[in-house]
């Protein structure tokens, strides 16, 4: 009988190792590639950034020269009227001439009255005297006429300059009668004390009703107080927009901590304040966001300088309301004036 041998065939383990080490290398550059998005993404909103900044200062350059123009304006109005009391001066030196010449005039008289009482005048005599009591009547009736014409002058460059000055005065005040339709809006429906108007007409909230410390992310609490702020604007640029350059809303901070992050805190609460009033109101976005702008100013604009206590940094942040009103409104007012002026001479 044969014998049946067997053989065992001998069975090799798989090798897994070059898969694995395939799929690593893949997971890498997918990794490589997501981190190289990020960082390009990062670069791309530092650029952003800076382009907002440079604009928010050419916006504050502009408000200033807006505010020197109209000085130099009100300074024309004050030669204005000191060329009107220089003229109010020579009035007065015409009416003591007149008045001399009137005593002049009444001491002739006399003098006519007592040379004829006294004696028989030549005829000669009696002709020069009256021709003479002529002349100085004469020129009393001139020095009459041109008082008249004078009072009359005076009196329309007076009812002129008044009506300017009224003009430019509405103008001056619609800042603050603006900010105090807001205020009173705020107070009626809020209570007192969420508003206030500072002393240069601008209307403020202090940040720790909008912010918690060091975050720029509006409050809760807060929103109510946005939302009648948005209502109120545009009722006032519905009634006053066409006197209405911009309506800037300014972040300020205290001197406590490092300058350039007051900077941007005080820039992203400004915008924070501004995207909220869009928000809430989508009238002031789609048809009146032409007027609004939004800046930080960090620590440059303290309301109090030397700021050493708690409550008094607090007045120092705060976010503002200021209002830009059109300069060609200032200069029409004062154009017509100097034309009406150029039409009588």
């Amino acid at each position: 009988m044969k014998q049946r041998v067997s053989y065992l065939k001998k069975v090799e383990p798989e090798n897994y190792w070059p898969s694995f080490a395939d799929v690593m290398s893949t997971m890498v550059l997918i990794m490589l590639f997501l981190v190289l998005i990020v960082f390009i993404k990062n670069i791309i909103i530092s650029i952003n950034l800076d382009e907002q900044e440079a604009t928010n200062i050419a916006t504050g350059a502009q408000l200033e020269a807006t505010r020197n123009d109209l000085a130099a304006k009100e300074l024309a109005l004050q030669e204005t009227q000191l060329d009107l009391e220089t003229k109010q001066t020579i009035l007065i030196m015409l009416e003591e001439e007149l008045a001399a010449k009137e005593i002049s005039l009444s001491l002739l008289e006399n003098e006519l009255a007592a040379k004829q009482a006294a004696l028989e005048l030549s005829e000669e005599e009696a002709t020069n005297l009256q021709n003479l009591i002529l002349i100085l009547a004469e020129q009393q009736a001139a020095l009459e006429a041109q008082k008249k014409e004078l009072l009359e002058l005076i009196a329309l460059n007076t009812i002129e300059l008044d009506s300017m000055r009224e003009q430019l005065q509405k103008v001056a005040v619609l800042q603050v009668d603006i900010f105090e339709k807001v205020k009173k809006s705020i107070d009626d429906a809020l209570g007192p004390g969420q508003v206030t108007i500072g002393d240069n007409g601008n209307l403020m909230i202090t940040e720790s009703i909008l912010f918690d410390q060091g975050k720029s992310d509006l409050k809760p609490s807060s929103l109510n107080l946005i939302k009648k702020l948005a209502d109120a604007f545009e009722e006032v640029l519905k009634d006053s927009g066409e006197n209405i350059e911009a309506i800037m809303i300014e972040g300020h901070a205290s001197s406590e901590g490092d300058f350039d992050l007051n900077q941007k805190l005080s820039t992203d609460r400004a915008n924070a304040v501004l995207l909220e009033l869009f928000k809430k109101n989508g009238k002031l976005q789609t048809q009146y966001a032409r007027y609004f702008g939004a800046v930080g100013y960090s620590n440059s604009r303290l309301l109090i300088k030397n700021d050493y206590l708690e409550s008094q940094k607090a007045k120092n942040r705060r976010i503002e309301f200021s209002i830009v009103v059109r300069e060609e409104n200032i200069g029409q007012i004062i154009q017509e004036y100097l034309d009406s002026i150029d039409k009588k001479k």
